[in-house]
C-alpha cells in the first residue's frame, strides 16, 4: 500500500479525532484548520518510518499530539482569543501525563 492510500485510511479512521486535537491546540479560527492539514503532512511524510513497534493509532496520536504541540510553540502564532485555555479543558498542562492520557482517551473514543 502507498502512502497516499494509507493517509486516506487514517483520515477515514482517524479524522474526528485528528479533528478534536487540532480543535484544542488551533487556537483562533482558521488556525485549527491549518493545524490538521499540518497533521496530515507530518503523518504522510512519516509513513515511511513507520515501524509498526506499536499500534497505528498510537503512533498517528503521537504524531498529531506532537505536531499540535509544535505549533503551539511556533514562532509569530497568536495567543488563543478565549480567556478559556484549551490544554486546561483537555485535562492538565502541556507536557503532564494527565493532560496527554486525556487527549490519548479521547482520541482512542
Amino acid at each position: 500500500m502507498n502512502r497516499d492510500d494509507a493517509l486516506s485510511r487514517i483520515l477515514a479512521s482517524h479524522g474526528p479525532a485528528l479533528r478534536r486535537i487540532a480543535r484544542v491546540y488551533g487556537g483562533p479560527a482558521g488556525e485549527e484548520e491549518d493545524l490538521v492539514q499540518e497533521i496530515l503532512l507530518q503523518v504522510w511524510k512519516g509513513l515511511a518510518s513507520f515501524r509498526g513497534d506499536s499500534a497505528l493509532a498510537t503512533w498517528v496520536y503521537r504524531v498529531a499530539l506532537n505536531t499540535a504541540l509544535s505549533f503551539r510553540r511556533g514562532a509569530g502564532r497568536r495567543p488563543p482569543t478565549t480567556d478559556a485555555d484549551p490544554i486546561q479543558a483537555a485535562g492538565g498542562t502541556i507536557g503532564t501525563p494527565r493532560a496527554e492520557a486525556a487527549i490519548l482517551r479521547e482520541f482512542l473514543d
